[in-house]
């Protein structure tokens, strides 16, 4: 079906004009014009990072010496295990590397995934057995 044609407003009936509002025809009102005003962006919500006691956040250095291995990662509590682990780089002397912000004044637990297999920190004294037949190594958290 085609364009509806309408008689406009100043018109005799056989002089038609396409009708591009009916509304306007059968009232003889036209609708005021809106023009869509673009949406404001509502400034992000800054979610404040509970520090607790003021620095309550202890950087930590965690190595391994691995030369052969070809990756390398650390898993803890701090990184929901191998949910999450964290990625070590290695640097020239075959040990790998990696830094992690943890809480102070707590004690964490972790252990290193080398090429998929769990390994345990070798300069760590302090452990737990961790359910798997295994041990989990601990670290006191500190300033």
């Amino acid at each position: 079906m085609g364009p509806l044609y309408l008689p406009s407003k100043n018109s005799a009936w056989h002089n038609f004009a396409p009708c591009a509002n009916f509304a306007t025809v059968l009232t003889g009102k036209k609708k005021a014009k809106t023009t869509a005003k673009p949406k404001k962006k509502m400034p992000a919500k800054k979610v404040a990072k509970s520090k607790g006691a003021a620095g309550s956040k202890s950087k930590q250095i965690f190595e391994l010496a691995a030369p052969d291995a070809d990756t390398v990662m650390l898993a803890g509590d701090f990184t929901d295990w191998d949910n999450a682990p964290k990625s070590m780089r290695k640097l020239k002397s075959g040990v790998w590397k990696t830094t992690v912000n943890l809480e102070k004044n707590k004690k964490v637990q972790y252990r290193f995934l080398v090429d998929g297999q769990w390994v345990d920190d070798p300069e760590c004294q302090d452990r737990i057995p961790n359910g798997f037949g295994g041990e989990n190594c601990i670290r006191k958290v500190s300033e």
